[in-house]
C-alpha cells in the first residue's frame, strides 16, 4: 500500500526499501505517489505540474545511472531555484526577458489549403 503523499518519512522508507529489492515496483511506486502528487494540486496547477513532470522524465530518461540521474535532479532544481529568485526580486526584468525573447513564428499553409472551406 502506498503511504500518504503528506507523510514524506514514509514515501522515503518505502521507496528506499524497494529500490534495491524490486526496482519494477519501485518505478511503479514512484509514478504513482507522482500521481497522487499532482492530482492533490488545485485543479488550475495540474496542467503547469504535468508539463513539469514531463520535463524531469525526458532530461532523467538520457541519464544511465543512478548517480547521473542524481546531478540531473540537482541541475534541474537549482535551475528552477534560480528563475524563482530572478522573479521574486526582479519581476519586471524577468517579464521583460521573456517578452524580448517571444518569437513570431510564421505559418505555412498546407498544399491545397487555399481552396479548403472550413465547416
Amino acid at each position: 500500500m502506498l503511504p500518504q503523499v503528506d507523510d514524506t518519512r514514509a514515501i522515503i522508507d518505502r521507496l528506499s526499501a524497494l529500490i534495491d529489492t524490486d526496482p519494477e515496483q519501485f518505478e511503479r511506486e514512484s509514478r504513482a505517489i507522482i500521481e497522487q502528487t499532482i492530482a492533490s494540486f488545485p485543479e488550475h496547477h495540474r496542467h503547469r505540474a504535468r508539463g513539469l513532470q514531463f520535463r524531469i522524465d525526458n532530461a532523467l530518461a538520457q541519464c544511465s545511472d543512478p548517480l547521473s540521474r542524481m546531478n540531473k535532479m540537482v541541475e534541474i532544481f537549482w535551475e528552477q531555484f534560480r528563475q524563482f529568485h530572478d522573479i521574486l526580486h526582479d519581476p519586471e526584468k524577468v517579464l521583460n526577458e521573456r517578452e524580448s525573447n517571444r518569437e513570431v513564428c510564421k505559418v505555412i499553409p498546407l498544399r491545397g489549403s487555399d481552396t479548403r472551406q472550413a465547416g
